[in-house]
């Protein structure tokens, strides 16, 4: 075995003010020599032959002839959106919210009798798609046009940015196209689309990545003279362009922006050890900070809401299991994309999915294309690695040859070893969110950096093949029906039939819900309030039987001046008053609507849809129909249902004195509220039950708003395997027996102004469910809290078993 000794360096690679460059980072040639017009590691810039007006058109015109056919555009209403379910209706609310109140923070349309508000569900990040999505909205009539052309020029603008960073390093038009065009039509933007259209605007990633690129080569890129550290060294222009991109990473995509940071510390730590230059870890840490402060810049109004209001665990939930159910799998990378055009590499997906324990989400593969470029990426750093342990030196490169391009294939295939490192199944990421950073959970779509590497790898190889081609005589002809077969060979593999929506299905369901809207809102006074059931939690809760998460905005959709009850921030008083009124019998909790002043209330009845039942008439619309008689308004497929509250409020007139309704409306809307503390696990529900599933040990706080002592009654059903579960609070302490078919709660407690604290201590055996790693005791269901004038009107208006029976006999 020969001895591991070095060769001597060329002259040219150690000429670098007496520091070493570290492996695929290495020195390159100067890009001013006459290999300049071609490829290769630290030779950058625009080709002497480049034409932005005539490129620009003919990118475009490639992109959108692409979309046209695979989005068959000319099945699209442009004016309905195209996402009209679960994500796709929250996306629709912030075009609509920004389209009538300026901006997405703050909707007096929504969460009456208060407003809706996004301030603890921090959007800052994206600020330049809803800016877009603004300037879009001036242009045309509806919130739904916004959206979709929103959504289609972000085809545009992301290939128009990836074919001029391909560009800028130097690929000829053919291996740039396809650059551009490939990775426009990522399945990640299919798989996001319309309902995430933030996430689908990921335009500023290939400067990023060209960012990172220079702060490989920051001696050259960002300073003119090697080991000269005079002010006059650095190059202004390009730190400003490098400073610009990261603000706008800081206001386009908050994780990518965390991507991005990721990438370049770990570049810039690599650099400053093996270089021993602190510069290295000077430009990495000026970058990171500059997208750390537009961050904290874009997410001001977020920031000061929460120091001025206190922060809201409850608007954003996460945890580490969150982590690595999306985080990255490599085999998900190079897999075929789901629903793929040929079903047996479709099945071949599907099984990969199913079989998996790590849940994800659409949208992690590569494409074949990019898949190439991430293995020749990897294998040419495995290579350069061999080598140099063989002591083969000779880098010189040749004229656009291989040896040219290896170094800077070596270096996409360093960034995405790092960018997977970070992001795998218990990778770095992991680590992160041990420390604290759990907010962020899908680290799999850290594939839109790994993807750019890809592709730009394997135009390289094509701009290698074509310049060998050209120097052969080969026609031009030739080498355009190579751009074009891979063209069409990706796209294909890419896309699927099912990328476009079923515009005719959304349209009949958008004009059922537009007609039954219209009629309501031309039938009710301008301002008018509707509460609706059921009292689902916004934003990020689970379906509640049919009914879809956000479909509870649909009302606000198709309206112009009524006010609906949903869409206030759950986790503040302004919405978690309707949980302790849907604990109510159903006759008090009409009652307290009127006394708030709503106007009727409106019952999506896919949340109480039974299978195999012979009505869609529920149990709860039965009772609500009891008190107020027939629907005003049924829509014409039997799903929405509106019911009048004027008969209840004309009654209600001899029942309840002024005073009386005013001490009711505050008992509703200023209720002492339950906050679910350690031990409780998140809230869940179905058609009629909502509940909590408790640990050994939990403990539950009441918050009394009130400036004085109440005496409220508290209610529950306790449900778990046999046992006991002790419950004790201030001046309080009992114990109660749980079993399966649960255990009726009920007691009276005398609460201070502020938080007080119940606990509780089980000694009952943890319920097993092989897909659930929670540890499940005790289930605490429907939990009611009760103040005085709450329980005044329940001995009011209640005749059946809901009345309380210390109710006087009067």
């Amino acid at each position: 075995m020969p001895p591991l000794t070095r060769a001597p360096r060329p002259a040219a690679a150690r000429s670098n003010g007496g520091h070493r460059r570290f492996g695929p980072f290495a020195a390159r040639p100067d890009p001013h020599d006459s290999l300049s017009e071609a490829p290769g590691a630290d030779v950058y810039g625009f080709p002497r032959d480049v034409r932005p007006v005539l490129e620009t058109i003919v990118v475009v015109a490639v992109i959108a002839t692409a979309v046209a056919i695979v989005y068959r555009l000319w099945h699209m209403h442009l004016n309905i959106p195209g996402a009209y379910s679960g994500d796709g209706l929250f996306s629709d609310v912030i075009a609509k919210s920004i389209r009538d109140n300026g901006w997405l923070l703050h909707n007096p349309r929504t969460g009456a009798p208060f407003s809706g508000t996004l301030y603890d569900y921090p959007a800052g990040g994206e600020n330049i798609h809803f800016a877009l999505l603004k300037l879009v909205s001036f242009f045309t009539s509806t919130y739904g046009a916004a959206q979709n052309i929103t959504f289609l020029l972000t085809y545009l603008l992301v290939g128009v940015s990836a074919y001029y960073v391909a560009r800028h390093l130097k690929l000829g038009r053919g291996p740039a196209l396809v650059v551009g065009v490939l990775y426009s039509f990522l399945p990640y933007h299919a798989a996001h689309g319309i309902q995430h259209l933030s996430r689908s605007g990921y335009y500023i990633v290939p400067l990023v990545v060209l960012v990172i690129l220079w702060t490989i080569d920051y001696r050259t890129r960002f300073f003119k003279v090697e080991g000269h550290r005079s002010a006059r060294s650095v190059r202004r222009w390009r730190w400003m362009f490098a400073f610009g991109v990261c603000v706008l990473l800081g206001a386009s995509d908050t994780q990518n922006s965390i991507f991005a940071c990721c990438l370049i510390a770990a570049v810039g730590v690599v650099l400053a050890v093996g270089n021993r230059d602190r510069r290295a870890l000077f430009v990495a840490g000026a970058l990171v900070g500059t997208v750390g402060l537009s961050l904290v810049a874009n997410n001001a109004p977020y920031l000061y809401y929460r120091y001025k209001h206190g922060g809201n665990p409850d608007a954003l939930q996460r945890s580490l299991q969150g982590v690595d159910t999306y985080a990255l799998s490599i085999s998900q990378l190079v897999l075929p994309t789901e629903n793929h055009r040929i079903p047996a590499l479709a099945h071949l997906r599907s099984t990969a999915r199913t079989q998996s324990l790590m849940g994800g989400e659409n949208g992690e593969a590569l494409g074949a294309v990019a898949a190439v470029g991430l293995v020749v990426g990897v294998g040419a750093l495995l290579w350069a690695g061999l080598r140099r342990r063989s002591s083969v030196r000779d880098r010189s490169p040749t004229s656009g040859g291989w040896g040219r391009i290896e170094p800077l294939i070596a270096r996409f295939g360093v960034l995405s070893i790092v960018a997977i490192v970070f992001a795998v199944a218990g990778g770095v990421s992991y680590l992160m969110a041990l420390a604290g950073l759990t907010t962020l959970r899908t680290w799999n779509r850290i594939v839109l950096f790994i993807a750019f590497f890809g592709l730009v790898t394997t135009a390289l190889l094509l701009d290698l093949l074509f310049r060998r081609l050209r120097a052969r005589g080969v026609a031009t002809g030739v080498i355009v029906a190579i751009v074009v077969a891979v063209l069409a060979v990706g796209v294909f593999d890419q896309t699927t039939s099912k990328d476009a929506p079923n515009y005719k299905a959304i349209a009949q369901r958008y004009n059922i819900d537009e007609s039954f809207f219209r009629t309501l809102e031309q039938r009710l006074p301008r301002g008018a309030m509707v509460f609706e059931y059921p009292v689902v939690r916004f934003p990020e809760s689970p379906p509640v039987g049919k009914l879809q998460d956000y479909e509870q905005f649909i009302g606000y959709l198709h309206t112009t001046h009524l006010r609906w009850s949903y869409g206030a921030m759950k986790g503040r008083d302004e919405a978690d008053w309707q949980l302790a009124l849907d604990q109510l019998p159903p006759d008090t909790a009409l009652a307290s609507l009127t006394a708030i002043g709503f106007h009727g209330v409106y019952i999506n009845r896919d949340a109480y849809a039974v299978p195999g039942a012979v009505t869609v008439v529920s149990p709860f619309e039965q009772a609500v129909s009891a008190v107020l008689g027939q629907p005003m308004l049924t829509s014409s497929d039997g799903r929405l249902v509106y019911y009048d509250l004027q008969p209840l409020r004309d009654l209600e007139q001899a029942r309840f004195t002024a005073g009386d309704r005013a001490a009711l409306r505050d008992a509703a809307l200023n209720p002492v509220t339950p906050q679910y503390g350690d031990g409780f696990s998140y809230a869940e529900q179905d058609g009629t039950n909502r509940w909590r599933w408790a640990a050994d040990r939990a403990q539950l706080e009441l918050d009394n708003p009130s400036d004085r002592d109440q005496q409220v009654a508290i209610g529950a059903t306790l449900m778990g395997q046999t046992g006991t579960v002790h419950v004790a609070g201030p001046g309080y302490a009992q114990t109660l027996p749980v079993q399966p078919g649960g255990t009726a709660w009920q007691t009276v407690l005398r609460l201070r102004p502020g938080r007080t604290t119940v606990r509780f201590d089980s000694s009952v055996p943890r319920t097993l469910v092989p897909t659930d790693p929670r540890h499940l005791v005790i289930q605490v269901v429907n939990l009611t809290v009760r103040a005085p004038a709450l329980h005044d009107a329940m001995c009011r208006v209640e005749t059946g078993p809901a009345r309380p029976a210390d109710c006087t006999s009067g």
